[in-house]
């Protein structure tokens, strides 16, 4: 393996534990669990000609969603990494 790809595989390592601490970090934890209480929550109370508000309610649950996803695939892409470090050792 050259040194550019080992130089970029352990940049991934090192970008999927910090995505991996934000991830279990216990504040954003319990921001996340109280934004998505508060999205479903409004969108409860939500009648059915609200499609306006309904909508801005998918907008930020997809947001939110998106943020996961990414450290999600970070974190992902980090394994990949170390797997390959060691397969080319």
């Amino acid at each position: 393996m050259d040194k550019d790809l080992k130089n970029k595989a352990h940049n991934s390592i090192s970008r999927a534990e910090r995505a991996r601490m934000i991830m279990q970090d216990e504040m954003l934890q319990e921001s996340l669990t109280s934004i998505k209480g508060e999205i479903y929550a409004k969108f409860q109370r939500t009648k059915y000609d609200e499609t306006e508000q309904r909508d801005e309610l998918w907008r930020k649950t997809q947001a939110i969603n998106a943020f996961e996803s990414y450290l999600e695939r970070v974190m992902t892409d980090g394994l990949l990494a170390q797997e390959t470090l060691k397969l080319n050792q």
